[in-house]
């Protein structure tokens, strides 16, 4: 538990380092994925948003990542980028897997919260970004070769 307590750690402070990422997530628009808490409120911390398996089937070694909706994170460290074969968006989020190792684009994989639980055909994925859902989920994520 102290070790998935350390990497989400790390991760979290990796994917959040840089100042043009901060600055866009305070720009970012409240949206349902950072504006929850009692009665409403705001909360300060970021939510979880993506859990990425090293196995198909949501198996293997997992982990779980905070962030905001509407911001692009990454680049993804090892064992994510050669070894990611199945992953889960949190409940109400869509989250786009980027193949481009320069930033969010090249849209390798639309994953819900339903999840993809084989992703052996999808290319190395470098980035990623979250969204709050609308109906039709990932079924016109028609960018993604995958969805």
């Amino acid at each position: 538990m102290k070790l998935l307590s350390a990497v989400t750690a790390s991760l979290l402070l990796a994917f959040s380092a840089t100042a043009a990422h901060l600055e866009s997530a305070r720009n970012a628009p409240v949206s349902p994925a950072v504006a929850r808490g009692a009665g409403g409120s705001l909360t300060a911390r970021a939510d979880s948003i993506l859990t990425l398996y090293t196995e198909t089937d949501f198996e293997g070694t997992s982990v779980t990542l905070v962030g905001n909706a509407g911001t692009c994170y990454g680049p993804l460290g090892e064992p994510w980028v050669s070894h990611l074969l199945s992953a889960k968006a949190a409940s109400g989020l869509v989250c786009f897997l980027w193949t481009n190792s320069n930033g969010c684009s090249n849209c390798g994989a639309c994953i819900d919260d339903q999840g993809f639980e084989d992703m052996t055909d999808v290319p190395a994925v470098h980035y990623f970004t979250c969204e709050v859902a609308d109906r039709a989920g990932c079924s016109n994520a028609n960018s993604c070769t995958f969805h």
